[in-house]
């Protein structure tokens, strides 16, 4: 299969086939990829009757399999009725990130069950996520990020989550998470609850999905913020 100028095998093959022929029939709607510049990795956009994976333009060729997995994943998410983490009627600096960092806690492990047993390296993205974490702990003043209310603690907490049920991604950076339990403790206890909370719920299915962003969502206190709105098996929407 070629995408984004590079061919990247054949493990995706079946997959692209498939949710693109569900597309088609389901919503009307052609399959198509594209690279694109922003802060995400990938994104999703519906328009002109065609559902267009955009992919960050430096994805390094052997990371775009997995990076084109999950955001297929996220298209059949879609189609299967699965929730949408929509903007609410406030909207401050940050809050967007947190708004992703919400999706991505609980899509994310859905999405990556119907990837597993393509055994896919996701190497690449697990040491940008690391970065990323080190970063912000350079960065973050405990005044704001530890503070509850502030967009920077509901996000901390979320990727202290994130970090708690993903055993993988704990066993290879201890240390940053032993770092950000002593330098922001509240987003690090905070973040302790949404992950019990969110495995307690689980995420298997479009309706323990809604329950566990909202879970979540109260936790942090965010309906101010950030509307989750259950889904339909409709077209996918832009996200």
């Amino acid at each position: 299969m070629q995408a984004l100028g590079t061919d990247i095998g054949n493990k995706l093959d079946s997959m692209y086939t498939s949710i693109g022929n569900r597309l088609q029939a389901e919503a009307d709607r052609a399959l198509a990829v594209e690279p694109f510049r922003g802060q995400a990795l990938s994104r999703i956009d519906d328009r002109d009757h065609q559902v267009t994976i955009q992919i960050h333009e430096d994805v390094p060729p052997p990371a775009v399999t997995h990076v084109l997995g999950v955001a297929l994943q996220h298209v059949r998410q879609s189609l299967d009725g699965f929730p949408r983490v929509l903007p609410g009627a406030r909207e401050v600096g940050g809050i967007p990130q947190v708004r992703m960092a919400l999706r991505e806690l609980v899509m994310e492990p859905e999405a990556e069950t119907r990837l597993r047993e393509l055994d896919i390296d996701d190497g690449w993205e697990r040491d940008q996520r690391l970065s990323g974490l080190v970063r912000m702990l350079n960065r973050a003043d405990a005044r704001y990020w530890d503070a509850f209310g502030s967009p920077e603690h509901a996000f901390t907490a979320l990727q202290y989550a994130r970090m708690t049920l993903d055993e993988r991604e704990d066993s290879i950076s201890p240390w940053v998470r032993s770092r950000l339990e002593r330098e922001l403790p509240n987003a690090a206890t905070c973040g302790g609850v949404i992950a019990r909370e969110v495995s307690r719920i689980g995420w298997a299915e479009a309706d323990s999905c809604l329950a566990s962003l909202n879970a979540a969502r109260d936790q942090l206190r965010l309906h101010a913020f950030v509307d989750i709105t259950p889904g339909s098996p409709a077209r996918p929407r832009s996200r």
